[in-house]
């Protein structure tokens, strides 16, 4: 008996010896408190999912800007359109009481980007956003109102549902962008022919689509250009380097140069998720006449001339356009900007020596103090292409970073670096305050590890592979009673684990310089969700402690 006791002892004893080394409190000073709401600003989002809404309102918050959304009820739910109307009305009541406004064409025409993809606008609907618009600045005349338009992918909607023609127009997409930019008679004769391969009807759906979105941008240019509108930017949907897309936005570029409407007025760019958030960046920019300097560098050096997947342009293009869009501006000299852009475009093949070299770049930008925004992006889709696990094993200070993106496509991952990079370095300016700026930008890069990494390089393929064993493919809609809480167990268990990797990584945990303070993290954990019926995106929302180490000895 006494034998029993002392051996439970002994256990005892070496659980709570243990203990604070499997979880060992943070030393210093606890920090909890984040930004102060000192304006609110209206958001009409492209879409419900996190990444067009809620990424917005985390960024905003770090700027001490409160994001107004829509009611959830009358926004869009994956292909179940947003309630048009009930939107329209919510932005006339709601607009007065904010600052200003980021509205989405497409949740206001057609409910959300999904729907936009399957609908086509007629006369009427281009009458009732052109009058909306001329409305809500009449009666908000000092409101900034920035505005945009997602121009349609080149992949047919859904609702043409002849795989013969679907296919055929792709083609057909592809041969138009090229026959439009030369004379090779070749390819005006398999335009032709590929044309007459395509039954009439779903021809005729599929060009209107694309012309009655050019005759809406034009009609929003013109009130761009009437100071209506205080700045319309268009977007492209996933796109190639050669498609109708591509053709139509030159078309608009013509339309541009003959009105003499210039670029600070309506801007061209490749992309759609995050044009939200760059608009937020732009908005808070332009408010405090802040032109940041950015150092652009390259993992490898021939990643700036790569196109993505999705992309119709290189990664240079993608990153012109996203500075210009913000109103930051390159510089040469590293020692003069104001963060570093670093943008990772990996793939199986890329030789380890650049890594190698890019990695020991990076840990000196830390140890010098200063700021890396990381743009890494994977060609296909896989962890070990990806710059961040290369920083764990290294175990180099990730939340020294100030953004963080690896999302799908590389228009996306740019934009959203450069305008959370952008927005925080602003924020930490113009604060006597810095603590809650830096907590809430942690938490925001906290996030984006979460999803970009460890999520849609990771745990996407277990939830999509075990959804498969049940006889389920990865564009299956989850249903409610069955598949979903299925998916929803696999993926809360696989992120669990991935925290506690993430967590327990000396990366992680290591104390990080910020200024003039010193920081830990610990106790990491996250609620995490499907915010759609499928498996291509997750909501999450990370919380940890944050402590403040001790002020830096200068």
């Amino acid at each position: 008996m006494l034998r029993s006791i002392l051996l439970l002892f002994s256990i005892v004893s070496i659980f709570f010896f243990i203990l604070p080394f499997l979880n060992p409190s943070p030393a210093g000073t606890p920090v909890t408190e984040m930004p102060v709401m000192k304006e609110r600003l209206l958001l009409l989002p492209l879409d419900s999912r996190p990444p067009c809404q809620k990424l917005v309102a985390d960024n905003a918050r770090t700027a001490g800007i409160e994001i107004l959304l829509p009611p959830l009820e009358d926004l869009d739910y994956y292909t179940a359109p947003g309630n048009t109307q009930k939107l329209a009305e919510w932005t006339f009541k709601n607009l007065p009481q904010c600052s200003g406004a980021i509205i989405s064409v497409d949740q206001l025409l057609y409910g959300g980007l999904i729907s936009s993809r399957e609908l086509t606008g007629t006369d009427n609907d281009l009458k009732r956003i052109v009058n909306f618009f001329t409305d809500l600045h009449n009666a908000n005349p000092a409101k900034p109102i920035y505005v945009f338009s997602i121009q349609p992918r080149m992949t047919p909607p859904s609702s043409l549902e002849g795989y013969h023609d679907n296919k055929n127009l792709m083609t057909y997409s592809r041969l138009l962008d090229k026959a439009s930019q030369g004379t090779n008679p070749l390819l005006m004769e398999q335009l032709v022919n590929i044309t007459d391969d395509i039954s009439p009807d779903a021809l005729k759906a599929y060009d209107e689509k694309f012309a009655f979105t050019n005759k809406l941008n034009e009609a929003l240019s013109l009130l761009a250009k009437q100071g209506i509108i205080t700045q319309l930017t268009i977007g492209q949907d996933d796109g190639e380097p050669f498609s109708i897309s591509n053709l139509k936005l030159r078309e608009l570029e013509c339309f541009l140069a003959q009105n003499n409407i210039s670029s600070d007025k309506v801007f061209l760019t490749h992309g759609a998720d995050e044009v939200a958030l760059s608009l937020l960046g732009k908005y808070i920019l332009n408010k405090n006449n802040y032109t940041p300097k950015i150092f652009i560098d390259y993992t490898d050096e021939s990643g700036q001339n790569r196109v993505m997947p999705f992309m119709a342009v290189n990664q240079e293009a993608v990153i012109q356009e996203k500075l210009a869009l913000s109103n930051a501006v390159e510089t040469n000299d590293v020692d003069e900007a104001d963060f570093i852009l670093m943008v990772h475009c990996g793939d199986k093949n890329n030789p380890q020596k650049p890594v190698r070299e890019s990695l020991a770049r990076l840990e000196n930008y830390l140890h010098d103090g200063k700021r890396v925004a990381l743009v890494d992006l994977s060609w296909h889709f896989a962890n070990h292409e990806t710059l961040l696990p290369q920083m764990l094993a290294n175990e180099l200070p990730v939340n020294s970073l100030i953004a963080y993106a690896g999302w799908n496509t590389s228009s996306n991952s740019v934009g959203t670096a450069i305008a959370q990079g952008e927005i925080y370095m602003l924020a930490l300016r113009n604060t006597a305050e810095p603590l809650p700026v830096i907590h809430s930008n942690i938490k925001n890069l906290t996030n984006r590890f979460l999803e970009d990494y460890f999520y849609l390089k990771g745990s996407i393929s277990d939830v999509n592979g075990r959804l498969a064993s049940l006889g389920y493919d990865r564009y299956t809609v989850l249903d409610p009673a069955s598949t979903y809480p299925f998916a929803l167990n696999i993926l809360r268990q696989d992120m669990k684990n991935d925290i506690k990797k993430l967590t327990y990584s000396k990366a992680y945990r290591q104390p990080f310089t910020i200024g003039e303070y010193d920081f830990t993290i610990n106790y990491l954990q996250a609620d995490t969700s499907f915010p759609w019926p499928r498996t291509f995106e997750i909501y999450v929302d990370s919380q940890f402690t944050f402590c403040l180490a001790g002020q830096k000895v200068p």
